[in-house]
């Protein structure tokens, strides 16, 4: 859903997109965003400043038989209200599984009081610990700050917190872009985002990394657009070609 906010750092008002219901299996773009950290965030096209959204939570992992639902406190809202809203949730998730695949579980979510318990659970079906966690919350206000800063402060940053900047901060930072490539309002986020990722292509050694893979897919797609569809011979060709490159070789 749509959501009016105010930027907390320069009172900007934005409109962002809010979601409430997580379906592992069903959407599992979701959950990648959850999981990187990026679901529910806000980023003030005036000021960049990114903000993490209250709001109700609901998961659902068949797999794994797992419904949880997490209302944050800071919203304030009185126990009548918060039940009222776990129902709805609870019903939204129900009134969409098939019959044949109703389980007792789904009749009762496990209501979890703070978020970092909430994002254990989900990291803990990925096999993911608290310490990976914890590593990539880290990540996430790097992130940020990088964005925020000027030039020269970024590039001692990125020399002085280099060992958070891997293929998974790459990835988050990515995930950031693709949110705000669906915002018209977030010009000026996409002009900050996408200096920094230049920046970090060529001052790190994971970002040339990254930078070179990107290329090779995308010559790949323009060789697939050129034969007019994609081939056996050539896709096996492109896989041969960069057989030693496991990460490119899966995407």
């Amino acid at each position: 859903m749509q959501a009016q906010i105010n930027c907390p750092r320069c009172q900007t008002p934005f409109t962002t997109e809010v979601f409430q219901i997580i379906d592992a299996q069903h959407q599992p773009e979701l959950k990648q965003m959850l999981l990187m950290g990026a679901l529910n965030v806000a980023v003030c096209p005036n000021c960049n400043y990114a903000t993490q959204l209250a709001t109700p939570l609901l998961y659902h992992d068949s797999e794994h038989e797992l419904l949880m639902v997490h209302v944050p406190m800071e919203m304030n809202l009185p126990l009548h209200e918060q039940e009222k809203i776990v129902g709805q949730l609870t019903k939204a998730i129900t009134d969409s599984t098939d019959p044949s695949n109703f389980r007792a579980y789904m009749l009762q979510p496990e209501t979890i009081i703070t978020m970092k318990t909430f994002m254990e659970k989900v990291y803990a079906t990925e096999g993911i610990t608290p310490e990976m966690l914890e590593r990539q919350q880290n990540q996430m206000q790097l992130m940020q700050e990088l964005m925020a800063a000027d030039k020269e402060t970024s590039l001692q940053m990125i020399e002085e917190k280099k060992e958070l900047i891997d293929e998974s901060f790459f990835a988050i930072l990515q995930s950031t872009i693709q949110s705000a490539q669906q915002s018209p309002q977030a010009e000026e986020q996409m002009i900050a985002l996408t200096n920094l990722q230049a920046r970090l292509y060529t001052k790190t050694e994971v970002g040339r990394q990254v930078e070179q893979r990107q290329m090779a897919l995308r010559k790949f797609q323009q060789a697939v657009n050129k034969q007019g569809g994609l081939t056996y011979e050539l896709f096996a060709e492109y896989l041969l070609k960069h057989k030693d490159d496991d990460a490119l070789v899966n995407a």
